[in-house]
């Protein structure tokens, strides 16, 4: 299989969690909030349970994006992290793969991943579960 097939097949599970992203929200509205009356209270509830559960996830899937799945296509290509320069490094790559595993290394160096989950969580999950939340009680005052 070709290094591009292995980044799809690992960009997967990343589909899961953004579905997760929306769902957390709804589940906890539906199993938590029940016998509040309260809409802020319904709110804040909500959103701050989902947001807990949400950057839970986000870091683990962070890391998985960052370092985990981009280590095993470097092992599965060859790539030898014990080298001492770039020939050390792409000994055992074949010249074809050499260039998109070199990006894939370059990707990696500069900020470290909780930096990146933490980026994440300020402008990607609490905007996403903050909006959730506010359409699902939006529909549900909207309907009683």
């Amino acid at each position: 299989m070709e290094i591009n097939s292995w980044k799809f097949l690992l960009d997967i599970p990343i589909l899961f969690f953004l579905i997760l992203l929306i769902i957390i929200p709804i589940f906890i509205f539906k199993k938590l909030t029940f016998s509040i009356e309260n809409k802020l209270a319904q709110i804040t509830l909500t959103f701050a349970l989902a947001s807990l559960f949400s950057i839970f996830l986000t870091f683990i899937f962070t890391y998985y994006v960052e370092e985990l799945s981009k280590n095993f296509i470097l092992n599965k290509f060859g790539y030898n992290a014990n080298g001492m320069n770039d020939s050390e490094y792409f000994q055992n790559v074949k010249p074809e793969n050499v260039s998109e595993l070199k990006e894939i290394r370059d990707s990696q160096m500069g900020i470290g991943w909780p930096l990146k989950a933490i980026f994440a969580t300020a402008f990607f999950t609490l905007p996403i579960n903050l909006v959730t939340t506010l359409i699902i009680i939006f529909r549900k005052s909207k309907y009683q």
